[in-house]
């Protein structure tokens, strides 16, 4: 591979960049700067006795290339293609984020089980050295999810036993059914009456759902996954009870 350094001003070729390695072949180069004015790049080894390999590297300066992950087999029928990208990583680009793949495992032949590669790399004492000489950008720990506030209720069933029939489950009277209805503002509450003195069945409507109770009540399994938050995603954890919902 070749890059063609040119003065944007007036077009002039200032020097060609020769993208080699005397041992392999080399391909399928992609090419970004960051805001130190460095060309980074991501492409792709092979041949001869190495399989399809990913590397990265920063060609300006001191130039310095790097091995992100070696392929240990080629695709089924011998075809590779690129699908390789270099970009500055946000927020201050002074590091480079690359992406490519490799093809390692025994594989089932379809050519469609790649390995993806993510890399971030730049230069010493920007976070994370192409010589491993700085030590790496410290990582931000997601934040942990939420404990119960206390001891969690007893999961229903024998023993603790997983519950195979929700439609077992014991559910709430009907004057209960209509304090929650009309705090969430979907109703007049029920008539006061005590649980004992036999109210009227409520309508079938009316009656809260019994599937999925644990994961409505917050009693599942995956409980403390909920709230987390990603960068492209956020979600909400249990809100109390007592709050009003609106319609």
């Amino acid at each position: 591979m070749r890059v063609a350094h040119i003065d944007a001003d007036n077009l002039t070729l200032l020097e060609n960049v020769n993208i080699f390695d005397p041992n392999s072949a080399t391909a399928y180069g992609g090419l970004s700067t960051n805001s130190d004015n460095e060309v980074g790049i991501s492409y792709m080894i092979g041949g001869a006795n190495k399989f399809p390999s990913l590397m990265v590297g920063v060609l300006t300066n001191t130039r310095r290339d790097l091995q992100v992950a070696a392929g240990d087999r080629s695709t089924a029928d011998g075809q590779w293609g690129d699908f390789l990208a270099v970009r500055p990583l946000f927020p201050d680009k002074k590091l480079f984020a690359a992406t490519g793949y490799t093809m390692n495992g025994p594989g089932d032949g379809s050519n469609r089980d790649a390995t993806p590669r993510y890399v971030v790399f730049g230069r010493s004492g920007t976070g994370a050295a192409m010589d491993g000489s700085s030590s790496p950008a410290p990582k931000t720990r997601p934040p942990k999810p939420p404990e119960p506030a206390g001891p969690l209720p007893p999961t229903p069933g024998a023993d603790g036993a997983p519950i195979t029939d929700v439609n077992a489950l014991s559910v709430v009277s009907p004057v209960v059914a209509g304090k929650i209805k009309a705090a969430a503002g979907l109703g007049t509450a029920a008539p006061e009456a005590s649980e004992s003195e036999g109210a009227a069945p409520a309508r079938e409507a009316d009656k809260p759902g019994t599937e999925r109770w644990p994961v409505k009540t917050g009693q599942d399994q995956d409980r403390a996954k909920v709230g987390k938050t990603s960068s492209t995603v956020r979600t909400w954890g249990p809100v109390s009870s007592s709050l009003r919902l609106q319609s």
